[in-house]
This record gives structure tokens, sequence and C-alpha cells, in this order.
């Protein structure tokens, strides 16, 4: 593994030269989720309102800093796991596990932390704004549009892999059900914008972390080279992005952003 801190970085732009296939994430990799997750909640604000909208942020950002296990929030952090557990209880049971990041069960746990009331279709409309937003307001960065570039100028086979949305359907009492066929289909359309790829792979329903996941998308790539050192995987996430690519013997790149 090689630690970056830009996709223009020379080590990565060098060893294009060798590569015939590269497999990127999304979110925080190529496009700027921060400038998307601000506007969703400008937009959830208007929508529903503000304080709403602040406690439904505040939860996002602190699931992210347990997921991650910063200094401040490390992943045994209490406030993290009660609030994780929180989200977990509002979902049956299915064969493929809870979903710690559905926007759903956000909104209802923002909603019982300030004390308002919530209806299933008011979860639903918040998940719509918020993903919208997303969708219209998370530009590539400008390194990115650079790097794709040079991708395609020596026809490089480019994949993309990104984690499920962990989009889920709103039933009556506030249950929350996973399906991971509409889970895909929602996040593929927020997808739409993004350059042209041969394959978008998305993490429905085994979760990204799940060999299972990178068989799939292993299974495509030997369709175009069993040969691994000429097969890129470039990430931010060190356990989602890079951790089972490099088990398996690819060249993989971890994206920092300062």
């Amino acid at each position: 593994m090689k630690t970056i801190t830009l996709l223009t970085d020379p080590q990565l732009i060098s060893a294009l030269d060798a590569a015939q296939v590269v497999a990127c994430d999304i979110d925080h990799t190529l496009i700027d989720f921060d400038r998307g997750q601000e506007a969703a909640t400008r937009e959830i604000a208007k929508a529903i309102s503000a304080p709403f909208a602040k406690e439904m942020n505040a939860i996002f950002l602190l699931l992210l800093a347990g997921y991650r296990g910063t200094k401040q929030t490390p992943s045994n952090n209490k406030t993290y796991q009660a609030i994780l557990q929180r989200i977990y209880d509002l979902q049956d049971d299915t064969p493929y596990g809870k979903k710690m990041w559905s926007r759903e069960a956000m909104a209802i746990v923002a909603a019982q932390n300030i004390n308002i009331a919530i209806t299933p279709a008011q979860v639903e409309q918040t998940r719509d704004v918020y993903w919208g937003a997303i969708g219209d307001f998370s530009p590539l960065y400008p390194d990115a549009k650079k790097f794709i570039e040079e991708v395609k100028k020596r026809t490089i086979t480019l994949f993309f892999t990104s984690g499920s949305d962990a989009i889920l359907s709103v039933r009556s009492h506030l249950t929350l059900h996973y399906d991971p066929t509409f889970s895909e289909s929602y996040k593929q359309k927020r997808l739409v914008g993004l350059p042209h790829a041969r394959k978008v792979f998305i993490a429905d329903p085994e979760g990204k972390i799940n060999p299972a996941f990178y068989d799939r998308v292993e299974k495509t790539i030997f369709t175009i080279t069993h040969d691994k050192l000429r097969v890129l995987f470039v990430g931010d996430s060190y356990t989602g992005d890079i951790q089972e690519p490099e088990k398996r013997g690819y060249k993989t790149y971890l994206i920092k952003r300062e």
C-alpha cells in the first residue's frame, strides 16, 4: 500500500503506465462528499426544520468519527455505541444484517433527540432531500478530474467501487426494512452524473468490508487480466477500500486528503 494526498500524485500517475484496470472508490476519493453533506443539511433545514437538520448532521458526524476511530471518538465511545444501537433497534431482522449508515434511522433518532414527532412520510422525505442534495452538490475533486483523464488517455479499464448507501424502506410505526435491490437501485440514480466507467460495483447487500464484495469485483477483473500487479485499487478507507485488495496481492493506493 502507498499513501497519497492527491490522485495526481506522481507515483500513482506513473503506476498507470503499466496498469490495465483501475478500481476506484467514489465518496471522499473522487467526489467531495463533505460539501454534499453540508448542502444536505441546509436542504433538510428548509424542508423540515433547522434544529432537526442540525441534530441529524451531528448524529452522522458522531457515527463517522466512531467508525473511523478518531482520538476524540474511539470506536468504544459510549455515546457512539448508544446511537449505533438505537439505529440498529429501528431495523427489522433480515439475512443482511443491520445498516449503520441508514439516513432514515438517523432522521428518526434525530427527531427523538429533539422531541418532535415524525411520520414515515417525513422520514422518506428527509431521505430523498438528503440524497438529492448529495447528488447535486458533491462535485468531483479537481485532482479527480485530472486522474480520470489520465486513466482514459491510457485506455485503462475503469471500475468504480462504492459502499452501500443503506437505503431502507419505512414501514408503519417507523420500522425500517432493508431490501438490497431497492438500496442499490436508489444509489445508482445518484451516481448518474459521474464520468463513465466500465462498471459500478455497489456493496449491496454484503457491505464493502466483506470479502464477498471483492469476489464480485475480482470475477470481473479476471475477464480482463489475471496479472494482479496491473490492477490498481484506490480509496480513502483502509478497511473498506484497501485491506482486502491488498490481501489478494493487488497494488493499492490509500488517499488521505489534507
